[in-house]
């Protein structure tokens, strides 16, 4: 079942209890997306490295899930800023980009989903 609109933002602080938090809800997170199901795995992979490099750098991290219109999902990782952030999510297939001011980064990966049937 993919919802047609949602936002969900978790923020977590640094630790590793975090990362598993994380992992948990990102999984739970799946069955909205309404990628298929190898297209949801790479995007999972992707953004548990995300979550867990800035988790490991030290700081806070939120990350909004959102489908606000059409088939497009937008996931926003916001942390630490880390050096490679204008390369993210090579091979998860997602549209990327990345805003730094140097100290924190906001990094958008953005997929067109389809609808489960």
């Amino acid at each position: 079942m993919a919802l047609d609109t949602f936002t969900f933002v978790i923020e977590l602080p640094p630790g590793q209890d975090s990362l598993e938090m994380f992992r948990e809800v990102s999984g739970l997170m799946s069955r909205y997306i309404g990628l298929p199901e190898s297209e949801a795995r790479n995007a999972g992979a992707a953004l548990d490295k995300l979550v867990a490099e800035r988790l490991a750098a030290g700081g806070t991290v939120e990350v909004r899930f959102a489908r606000t219109s059409g088939d497009a999902l937008t996931i926003d990782v916001t942390g630490p800023s880390l050096p490679g952030d204008d390369a993210i999510a090579e091979g998860a297939g997602a549209t990327a980009t990345a805003q730094s001011d140097g100290q924190r980064s906001r990094l958008r990966l953005v997929w067109t989903a389809g609808r489960d049937q």
